[in-house]
């Protein structure tokens, strides 16, 4: 192929297939603006793209760090607060030891201590509740259902004595906004005092089925020491309430309970107001995840309208407001994240309330298992980071557009020079196209002869001249080089003196043939076949006459196999044959046809050539190269019983043991 063409001065122009072909003068002006502007778009396309993304990397590892160290905070912060509501429970669960020894006192001295106390004044509500009219100390209450005996009203008197403790301790503890105590037989007495007690109540009140005093009896507290009750809402009006209760027993008689009542609101109000760092908003959660309380900021994240009032709302349905607000009963996508994170051991999570991130961090208060948890919205913490990345990026963007307009300018620019240089290049490269066009282009001499007195252009017209040359003789070498090529191949695979397969190309297309049979689940056979005394041969009549012998033999067996089976020799006198999807059946059929060949030809040598054969076969996915070997001991087994023989490997015993099956033997 020759460098130069016919060339003109326009643009482009038709070869004989029809293509277009483009002028050097185009490819000159083409090439000079890619070679002159990709490298500069590519620079500028690489540092606008190292901008943008060192400004997501330092991004995104400042919002790592800050948010390392805001759950490190918020963690801390949590384990703060949630010590301080247990210092406060600790002084109440205290409170409530003193009052059952105190009271536990009472009732078993109660002969000696009765006379020293004054008796209430007792009267009977319209509703049939009995209540104490002095107001003093402590309000009665007595259900209804109740008769009021002597005995009663003694143990009424008795506990007239509870109110010192009760006045110490509620006006000493802000924590505890009242004490009462409950007896088995349904009297109860309140402090402070309630006017109206006996509308406070359920008229038929019974106290010994109350939830908080069964959570407080020998079957559920067994040990005698303080219990929390859940959250509830206060009958008599203080709104959502729990109680430290503590059994108070006489001996072995659960003589009732008292308990100490804080609210929710009163509990919780410093870390409710307090104002936490990215408008974090805390709650807190009994040990059966029933919100106890719960910041104004987290209302209107995790509360819907209907239960807005969560906590605080002054309803006497009890358990149907309670069941609105247990975390875990909310049907809403985040309670499964919450109800994790509880009952997992990990100290905070991150997770999506309604499309935005929060991270929950929780600390359990040891004195009644609940949870306070703190929830951060996480577009707060990152927020100083996105401003500073929507500056940067604004920044990016401000020099990408200063780019394009720099880049618009220099386009203009190289097009002008782009032109003026291929003009310059091309106008002595047409001139020589033109004397190179009138020649026969296999005409060496002529266009040897042709000079354009341009140094470079006149040397590649020699160098073309000696490219055609040096062609010319590479086809000729290119030819005989792939004659010997084949020549070599057939060495490498073929026997010299049988002419088939030698030993190294039946390892190749037997691994090949056991493959394609395991892959497509066919059987697959192979036979191994000696020439019976062939050393006599040699020593007899020479190893010239060895030679003829194997040469024969292989001619032999090859004219009266299948196309499709592969003959070779293995070694010495000893060939293999593949049967490629035959059977076990059919191969050793097969096998005896060639032994009766073999035995059935002259040699020339006065006394006929046998062969022993030995055959083995593989079946489905459990062909593998030990069928040689079943095939060599089934070789072996045919010498050893008489030669001029077919024995065959039989895989299916449990054993797997060679059995000796001749088909024919000589006669």
């Amino acid at each position: 192929m020759w460098v130069f063409g016919g060339m003109n001065n326009k643009s482009t122009n038709m070869d004989k297939s029809g293509s277009k072909r483009n002028s050097l003068k185009s490819v000159v002006y083409k090439q000079f603006l890619k070679a002159s502007l990709i490298p500069i778009l590519g620079v500028e396309v690489l540092l606008i793209v190292l901008y943008f993304t060192s400004i997501y990397y330092t991004t995104e590892k400042s919002l790592d760090i800050l948010y390392t160290n805001a759950k490190e905070s918020l963690e801390n912060l949590s384990f703060a607060e949630a010590r301080n509501l247990g210092h406060q429970l600790k002084e109440v669960n205290r409170d409530a030891l003193q009052l059952q020894k105190e009271q536990q006192d009472l009732f078993q001295h109660a002969d000696r201590l009765l006379p020293n106390i004054d008796a209430p004044a007792l009267t009977v509500a319209h509703n049939g509740v009995t209540y104490k009219t002095n107001q003093q100390g402590s309000s009665i209450f007595v259900s209804r259902g109740t008769k009021v005996t002597p005995s009663v009203i003694n143990r009424i008197r008795l506990t007239e004595a509870m109110d010192s403790s009760f006045a110490s301790i509620s006006d000493n503890n802000p924590s505890i906004t009242s004490a009462y105590f409950n007896s088995w037989d349904s009297f109860s007495r309140f402090y402070p005092f309630i006017e109206n007690v006996y509308e406070a109540f359920e008229p038929t009140l019974r106290v010994d089925d109350a939830p908080f005093y069964l959570e407080a009896d020998a079957e559920h507290n067994p040990s005698r020491k303080p219990v929390w009750t859940s959250a509830y809402f206060d009958p008599a009006g203080s709104g959502w309430i729990t109680s430290a209760i503590v059994p108070i027993y006489n001996g072995d008689f659960l003589e009732g309970v008292t308990g100490l009542d804080i609210t929710i609101k009163s509990f919780t109000q410093q870390i409710m107001s307090k104002e936490l760092p990215w408008e974090s908003g805390p709650f807190v959660l009994d040990d059966k995840g029933t919100v106890l309380a719960m910041s104004d900021a987290l209302k209107n994240i995790l509360v819907s309208d209907k239960d807005s009032n969560i906590a605080q709302q002054e309803s006497s349905d009890t358990s149907n407001e309670r069941k609105h607000y247990n975390i875990f009963e909310v049907k809403d996508s985040f309670a499964p994240n919450f109800a994790k994170l509880f009952k997992g051991e990990q100290k905070s999570s991150e997770f999506v309330i309604n499309g935005k991130k929060f991270l929950a961090t929780q600390q359990t208060i040891n004195e009644t298992g609940w949870r306070l948890m703190v929830l951060t919205p996480l577009d707060n913490v990152y927020a100083p980071i996105y401003e500073q990345k929507q500056e940067y990026t604004d920044l990016g963007l401000l020099l990408v557009l200063l780019i394009l307009n720099f880049y618009v300018v220099f386009f203009i620019y190289l097009l002008i020079a782009s032109k003026e240089l291929s003009n310059r290049i091309t106008r002595p490269i047409n001139k020589i196209s033109q004397y190179i066009s009138r020649f026969n282009k296999s005409d060496h001499k002529e266009l040897d002869s042709m000079h354009v007195n341009i140094k470079e252009l006149d040397d590649l017209l020699d160098l073309n001249v000696e490219i055609q040359i040096a062609k010319d003789k590479y086809r000729g070498m290119n030819r005989e080089m792939k004659h010997k090529n084949k020549q070599l191949e057939r060495l490498a695979i073929t026997d010299q003196l049988t002419q088939v397969y030698n030993r190294l190309k039946l390892d190749e297309v037997l691994g090949y043939e056991l493959a394609r049979a395991k892959r497509d689940k066919n059987p697959m056979s192979v036979t191994l076949l000696d020439i019976d005394k062939f050393k006599l041969v040699n020593d007899n009549f020479g190893h010239q006459v060895g030679d003829n012998v194997l040469i024969k033999v292989s001619k032999l067996l090859l004219s009266h196999i299948r196309k499709t089976d592969i003959l070779g020799r293995w070694g010495g006198e000893e060939f293999l044959i593949l049967f490629p999807n035959t059977s076990l059946e059919n191969a050793t059929k097969q096998a005896d046809k060639l032994r009766l060949l073999v035995a059935e030809t002259d040699f020339g040598l006065g006394s006929p050539i046998t062969i022993s054969l030995g055959v083995a076969s593989c079946a489905d996915a459990n062909c593998e190269r030990i069928i040689v070997e079943h095939a060599d001991q089934a070789l072996y087994r045919a010498k050893h019983n008489g030669r001029n023989r077919v024995e065959f490997y039989d895989s299916s015993s449990k054993q797997s043991s060679l059995l000796s099956q001749p088909i024919s033997s000589a006669k």
